[in-house]
């Protein structure tokens, strides 16, 4: 039996530049901001059918561990790709962010892309 592959894209991540982020207050200049975090599409279709989607981990530590790290889960809902965009309220200091792909194996296990390279922003001052 065959078992679908995720494209290895993060060579793709990192010669297209994945992430761009742009940050805008979330009103009152609190002490925290929505960040938007927009990265390029992978075209493999088990990213890109029920089943699939993105894990955007974010964490205020360098090198982080995506194990223990803040997640948000951009998952395929319908047509015909999955969105590849989040908003994150982060509070001021410095971030790293990166992105995994995901789908369902024909077993019907989770698979995963390698992370993309990890980013910095700072959010605030």
């Amino acid at each position: 039996m065959k078992t679908k592959k995720l494209i290895n894209f993060i060579f793709f991540f990192c010669m297209t530049g994945v992430l761009l982020i742009s940050g805008c207050s979330s009103g009152g200049g609190g002490p925290s901001r929505n960040v938007a975090v927009t990265w390029n599409a992978n075209k493999d279709v088990t990213v890109n059918t029920v089943g699939g989607g993105y894990l955007v981990y974010y964490s205020d530590q360098q090198g982080f561990d995506t194990s223990s790290a803040n997640s948000v889960d951009v998952p395929y809902a319908s047509g015909a790709s999955t969105p590849t965009s989040t908003t994150l309220n982060l509070s001021t200091g410095k971030w790293y962010i990166l992105v995994v792909a995901y789908g369902d194996s024909v077993t019907g296990s989770k698979i995963y892309s390698p992370a993309s390279s990890e980013y910095e922003i700072q959010v605030g001052n």
